[in-house]
């Protein structure tokens, strides 16, 4: 869905999915390795998806503290039986 966007996309993570490789070479998108209040602060829109439910819980509250609209990706979790 991102990907469909017009928006100018921040990326925050250690690594880079190909996905967004194209957009990044287009200049639509920029890549960071750190999340800092400024980014959030500054951002019309956050989406989480670190596949950690800690993690994102914690991002989360991040981004509601800096007033930043914000999405949490569901984690589906598999049990072995």
């Amino acid at each position: 869905m991102i990907l469909k966007t017009g928006a100018d996309i921040l990326l925050v993570a250690d690594e880079i999915d190909p996905e967004f490789t194209t957009l990044m070479a287009e200049g639509r998108s920029h890549h960071q390795r750190v999340l800092s209040a400024k980014v959030l602060a500054d951002a019309a829109f956050a989406m989480i998806a670190t596949g950690y439910p800690g993690f994102d819980t914690a991002v989360h509250g991040f981004a509601k503290a800096m007033r930043c609209p914000v999405n949490v990706a569901e984690t589906v979790r598999i049990f072995a039986m």
